[in-house]
């Protein structure tokens, strides 16, 4: 949706609403990849990433924070696991009563 505005010197100037924003940017760097080669793709997903770890927080306390994370993606991961164990097991026909 375009949205008119009127400036002080009278005139009228278009201006898109912030989702049109969005998706006019989307699809001109949809646009953009899709002439890329595959080498060029993947050089700039290298830079995105490069960026992406340049920005993120580095010191003993990251580190912890990330170290916290790790341990509690993995104790979700057992917990599943167990889950999807214990699941398994009572669908077997010789599964023992109270699983």
């Amino acid at each position: 949706m375009v949205l008119a505005r009127r400036t002080d010197a009278g005139y009228t100037s278009m201006v898109m609403s912030g989702d049109e924003l969005f998706t006019q940017s989307v699809h001109r760097q949809i646009a953009l990849n899709q002439a890329r080669s595959a080498t060029e793709r993947m050089l700039a997903l290298s830079d995105l990433l490069d960026a992406a770890r340049a920005l993120a927080p580095s010191g003993p306390e990251a580190h912890e924070r990330r170290l916290r994370a790790l341990a509690a993606r993995n104790l979700d991961r057992e917990h599943w696991r167990a889950e999807c164990k214990r699941l398994l097991a009572t669908q077997r026909p010789e599964a023992p009563p109270g699983l």
